[in-house]
C-alpha cells in the first residue's frame, strides 16, 4: 500500500508540473510580447497605441480561444477509457472524431471572422490609431485558431493514452511563440504584427509536431480508416458539449472580466488600461500555478472514486488543502518582497510602470481569496461535482457585478479591484462550503 501511494504522489506531481507548464505560458507570452513592444518604440505615443492595441486584440482572442478549449475537455474522457481497454480502434476513431470537430468549429470561427470583426467594433468605440493596431493583430493571429483547436485536441488525447511527454509538447506552442516574439519585435521591430505571427507560427509548430509524434505510435491508423471501422461523426455532439456546462460558465466569467477591466480602464486613460492588462496576465500566471495542481489533484480523485477509496479521497483532500495555504503564502510573500524589483531600462514605460504599482496591492490579496478555490475544483471535477462549481460561478459572478455597480463611482478602479476580488472570495467561500458533498455518492 505505501509503495503504490508513492507512486499516485510520484504521478500527482508530475502531473501538477505538467500542468503548470501547460496553462503559465499563455500569459507570459502576452506580458514579454507587451513588454518587447515597448521598449522598441521611439516614442510614448506610439509605444501605448501599439501596447494597447495588443492587449485588446488578446482579449478578443482569449473570448474565441475559450470555445477551442472545450476540444481538450471533450477529449480526454474517451481517450482515456479507449486506453485502459486496450481498444486501438476506439483510441484511433476517438481523435479522428475530434479532429473532424476541432476543425469544424474553427471552420466556422474563420468564416465568422468577418462579422465577428464587425460587431466587436460596434461594441467598442476605439480610437482609429488603436483600432487599426488592434485589426492588424486580429487579422493575423485569427488564422492560428485551426491549429489551436487541433493542438487542444491533441493535449486531450495524449492524456488521456498517458503519453505525457508528447501531451507537454502540445503545450510548447506559447513557449515557441516567445522566441518568435523575440525574433520579430525585438530584433526586427515587426512590432504588432510581429506578435501576432510570432503567435501562429508556435501553433502551426506544434500541430506540426504532433502529427509526427501520432505516428510514431503505430496505431495502424491507415488500417482502420481503409477497413471502414471507424464513425467519423461523434453521436450526440451537443449532449457531449453540454456536460460542459460548468467549464462554460467558469470562461464565460472570464471573458466578462477581462471586458469589464477593458471597457472601466480605456474610459480613464490608455496607461490605465495597459497597466490593468498587465496585472490581470500577473494573476493568470499565479492563477496556473494553483490550476496546475488543480488538475494533478482532479486525476488522483478521479482514481479514488474509481478505486471506491475514502481514505485516498480525504488525504488528497487534506494536500490541496495545505498546498493551495502554502502556495498561496509562498505568492504573498514572493511577490511583496521581488514586485517592485523590476526595473525598467526605458523611459517610455515609466508611466505605466506606475500606474501599475499603484493598484498592484490587489496582487498581493489575489492568491490569499482565490488560490484554495482554483485548486480544490480539482477535487470537484474529478468527483463529479460539476454542478456545484457552475452554481458558485453563476452566484460569484451576479455579486461582482453589483459590488462593481455600487463602488465604481465612489472607489473608481479601486471599486472594480475590489469586485474582482470579491468574485474570487465568494468562489472559493462557496466550494469550502460545499466540500462535503465531494463524499456523498449520486
Amino acid at each position: 500500500m505505501e509503495k503504490k501511494r508513492r507512486v499516485i504522489y510520484k504521478e500527482y506531481l508530475t502531473d501538477a508540473l505538467c500542468g503548470i507548464a501547460t496553462l503559465i505560458g499563455k500569459p507570459l507570452v502576452v506580458i514579454i510580447g507587451i513588454i518587447f513592444i515597448g521598449y522598441n518604440c521611439d516614442s510614448v505615443k506610439k509605444a501605448t497605441t501599439y501596447m494597447a492595441g495588443v492587449v485588446i486584440a488578446y482579449t478578443l482572442m482569449n473570448a474565441i480561444d475559450c470555445f477551442c478549449s472545450m476540444m481538450m475537455k471533450r477529449t480526454f474522457p474517451d481517450a482515456q477509457k479507449a486506453f485502459k481497454q486496450r481498444n486501438q480502434q476506439k483510441q484511433v476513431e476517438g481523435l479522428l472524431q475530434n479532429i473532424v470537430v476541432a476543425i469544424m468549429i474553427s471552420g466556422i470561427i474563420l468564416l465568422l471572422k468577418e462579422p465577428i470583426w464587425i460587431l466587436f467594433k460596434g461594441i467598442f468605440r476605439l480610437e482609429k490609431s488603436i483600432l487599426e493596431q488592434v485589426a492588424q493583430y486580429y487579422h493575423i493571429a485569427i488564422w492560428s485558431v485551426p491549429f489551436i483547436a487541433l493542438n487542444y485536441v491533441g493535449i486531450g488525447w495524449f492524456a488521456g493514452n498517458n503519453e505525457k511527454k508528447s501531451g507537454l509538447w502540445m503545450c510548447m506552442g506559447d513557449y515557441i511563440a516567445i522566441v518568435f516574439v523575440y525574433i520579430f519585435v525585438n530584433q526586427y521591430k515587426m512590432g504588432v504584427s510581429g506578435m501576432a505571427l510570432a503567435i501562429l507560427l508556435g501553433q502551426m509548430i506544434v500541430t506540426v509536431g504532433g502529427i509526427f509524434l501520432v505516428l510514431r505510435m503505430k496505431l495502424n491508423i491507415r488500417k482502420h480508416v481503409l477497413s471502414h471501422s471507424i464513425t467519423w461523426w461523434p453521436q450526440n455532439l451537443y449532449k457531449d458539449f453540454m456536460l460542459y456546462t460548468d467549464y462554460w460558465v467558469k470562461g464565460l466569467c472570464t471573458i466578462a472580466i477581462s471586458i469589464m477591466v477593458l471597457v472601466t480602464t480605456y474610459i480613464q486613460g490608455i496607461d490605465l488600461l495597459i497597466a490593468s492588462a498587465f496585472m490581470l496576465q500577473v494573476k493568470e500566471v499565479m492563477a496556473s500555478c494553483f490550476e496546475g495542481i488543480s488538475y494533478a489533484v482532479s486525476q488522483i480523485a478521479i482514481r479514488s472514486k474509481e478505486e471506491n477509496d475514502m481514505e485516498l479521497s480525504r488525504e488528497i483532500h487534506r494536500i490541496t488543502l495545505d498546498t493551495a495555504m502554502f502556495l498561496s503564502i509562498g505568492w504573498v510573500i514572493g511577490y511583496t518582497l521581488l514586485g517592485h524589483k523590476v526595473k525598467g531600462s526605458q523611459e517610455i514605460l515609466n508611466g505605466i510602470k506606475n500606474v501599475f504599482y499603484y493598484y498592484d496591492g490587489w496582487l498581493i490579496i489575489y492568491p490569499i481569496v482565490a488560490g484554495t478555490g482554483l485548486t480544490m475544483q480539482g477535487l470537484y471535477n474529478g468527483s463529479k461535482k460539476k454542478k456545484n462549481i457552475k452554481n458558485i460561478y453563476l452566484i460569484s459572478i451576479v455579486i461582482c457585478f453589483v459590488v462593481y455597480a455600487n463602488t465604481k463611482a465612489h472607489l473608481g478602479i479601486h471599486g472594480m479591484w475590489l469586485a474582482i476580488t470579491v468574485f474570487y472570495f465568494i468562489r472559493t467561500v462557496g466550494l469550502l462550503a460545499y466540500q462535503g458533498s465531494l463524499y456523498k455518492t449520486e
